[in-house]
Order: C-alpha cells, then sequence, then structure tokens
C-alpha cells in the first residue's frame, strides 16, 4: 500500500485535500475541474450516473483541467428486500413538499444499466484515482483498476473495515468519522457500533493497520487539526478560570488523556517529511 507521501506524488497534487465525491448532482464537472486546477484532488461522484453521463462528466472535466481527478462508485449491494416501498415515506413528506411549493418525489426506477458497465466506463474515464463506498469491490475489479493505474480507495467506518479494505489490495483508506456528512458507508458489524468520530477512529486505525502512513492524507490532517483546536479550547478555558496551581495540575491530567496526540503529530511527521504544517 502506498504512503500517504507517495499518495501526493503519485497523483501530483499539492495540498492534502480531496473534495468528497458527491453522487446526486452535488458536485459538478466545473467543482471537480475547480478543485484540481486549486492544487487538490477532485472527485466524480458517479454512483447515480448513467455509464454515459459517466463519459461526459469526465470529458466535461477533462475539458476544464489538465490535472488529475478520481471518480467514485458504490460497491455492489445486496438486492433489496422485495416487498419494501418508499411510498409511504413519500407519504408522509408530501405535506412538507406542499408547504415549500415542491413536487413530491416520484419513486425511483430500476436502473437499467449494471455497476459493471458504470465500472468499464469510468475505467476509461481519464481518472487518476478511484474511490468507494458501501463495501468492498471484487478483487478482479480491484486488480483491473490497478492495472489501469488508477490510485484505489476504500471507505472505512471502523477497524475492521480498515483492515478488510488492506487486506483487498486498496491503495488508501478513507476513514469516515461519526461527523461526516452524507451517506454512512459502514458494511461490516453493527451500524450503531461503527459510530464513532474521526478524532478517535484514525488512530484506532492507525493501530491496527501494519502501514499506518497508508492511511488518507486529509483524515490525518482533520483529526490532528480537530485535536489541536480542542486542546487549545480546553487548556483556554482553564487559564481563564483557574488558579496557577490548579492550571498546573490540569496541564498534568490533559497531558496524559491526550497522550495519543503525540501518536497523530508522529504520524504526520513521517508521512510529510520537511512539511511545516506537519511539525506541530
Amino acid at each position: 500500500m502506498s504512503t500517504a507521501q507517495n499518495l501526493l506524488q503519485r497523483l501530483q497534487f499539492d495540498h492534502p485535500i480531496i473534495q468528497a465525491p458527491m453522487a446526486g448532482g452535488g458536485d459538478t464537472p466545473d467543482l471537480v475541474a475547480a478543485v484540481c486546477n486549486a492544487g487538490a484532488l477532485g472527485f466524480i461522484g458517479g454512483a447515480y450516473l448513467t455509464p454515459q453521463q459517466i463519459v461526459e462528466a469526465s470529458r466535461a472535466v477533462r475539458a476544464k483541467t489538465s490535472r488529475a481527478f478520481g471518480i467514485n462508485l458504490f460497491a455492489p449491494q445486496l438486492p433489496a428486500e422485495s416487498g419494501i416501498s418508499a411510498e409511504a415515506a413519500i407519504e408522509r413528506l408530501g405535506g412538507y413538499y406542499a408547504e415549500l411549493g415542491l413536487h413530491a418525489p416520484a419513486q425511483s426506477e430500476t436502473a437499467s444499466y449494471t455497476l459493471r458497465e458504470q465500472l468499464l466506463v469510468a475505467l476509461e474515464s481519464g481518472a487518476s484515482a478511484f474511490s468507494f463506498t458501501f463495501g468492498i469491490f471484487p478483487v478482479d475489479a480491484i486488480a483491473a483498476i490497478r492495472e489501469r493505474g488508477m490510485v484505489s480507495m476504500g471507505t472505512a467506518t471502523t477497524v475492521d473495515e480498515a483492515i478488510a479494505l488492506e487486506k483487498a489490495g486498496v491503495d488508501a483508506v478513507i476513514a469516515q468519522g461519526s461527523e461526516a456528512g452524507g451517506h454512512r458507508g459502514t458494511f461490516s458489524g453493527d451500524f450503531n457500533a461503527a459510530m464513532i468520530g474521526t478524532i478517535s477512529l484514525v488512530p484506532q486505525i492507525v493501530d491496527g493497520f501494519a502501514f499506518p502512513s497508508s492511511l488518507l492524507a486529509e483524515s490525518w490532517m482533520a483529526a490532528a487539526s480537530l485535536l489541536r483546536w480542542r486542546w487549545e479550547q480546553a487548556r483556554c478555558n482553564w487559564a481563564r478560570h483557574s488558579s496557577p496551581a490548579t492550571r498546573q495540575g490540569f496541564r498534568m491530567r490533559t497531558r496524559k488523556r491526550f497522550s495519543w496526540r503525540m501518536k497523530i503529530t508522529r504520524a504526520l511527521r513521517a508521512a510529510f517529511p520537511g512539511d511545516p504544517r506537519a511539525a506541530s
């Protein structure tokens, strides 16, 4: 698996920031290209696009940027249980749509295309990275992604999921904390048990990995930044409202409580040697 530093070099983007793929229209070719041109990594959310729409979106992005971009699909899902209908949910929400002057949504029709067809055009899209969520792609699909020279990324919400992705051969793991917006990517174990915050999830995955720096850079930076902010916030609050002796005791207790803060900092330094943002 790639180290975080190699990931930046291989995809040739300047900042450890990845724009989340937003299936359903949240990301446009203009947005993806703008992110890439700004030095980060833009992603097309292709899960709800037809194969032809994936082709068109990829061409539109390439027309606006010469830099690397990524594409995202959902991992294969089990068939929905028969007899389940969205009609009751649509009916219950009908009053809200009427209040806002909106048309109630129609129940989705079965897609006329397959995941395999989406994957085939994604492989030919010109994207440099391929990510997926809601599970793990089959071994042959991950091998095909690698053969195309694309960086493969999978989403994990628990340590077990991260280890499963590592064993499947992905190049990088995206640690999705419970604060993340959009769909939850949980695919193994109890859903509620997987509601782990990023600040806790990242060091847990690091401990479970044979190669901790293969965790994606933006997860490191987000977790480390949040931890630093919480540390400084707590320190400032106590500095305002406590005596010198109390402040000294507080500093000693918080150093023990947040001892794994240094673990994140050391991993950042190893992943980004020479980068001043990883030094503090």
